[in-house]
């Protein structure tokens, strides 16, 4: 999060969520009073996680390529606790 000191998250979105109105932005209020300001919410970790969805998605929809085919990277994200798909 973009903020320093002692500041919480909750002390540095406060004015930021005094403004939102739950009825023009039902989801972000949401968001921002159901997860974010949750004790235990770690941004570096949900964005990792969106990330390595990104990232499976691209890869995905990159062409087959052969083994041999050194010009398409082979690239696997995923997150933690899903199975490697290549151990079973």
């Amino acid at each position: 999060m973009p903020f320093q000191g002692t500041d919480t998250a909750a002390d540095a979105t406060e004015p930021i969520t005094e403004r939102l109105r739950t009825d023009q932005y039902p989801h972000l209020v949401e968001m921002a009073t159901e997860y974010i300001l949750q004790p235990g919410y770690d941004f570096g970790d949900e964005f990792q996680f969106g990330l390595d969805v990104i990232l499976d998605a691209l890869t995905r929809s990159l062409p087959e390529t052969s083994p041999n085919d050194a010009t398409v990277p082979a690239v696997v994200a995923r997150h933690p606790s899903q199975p490697d798909p290549t151990t079973g």
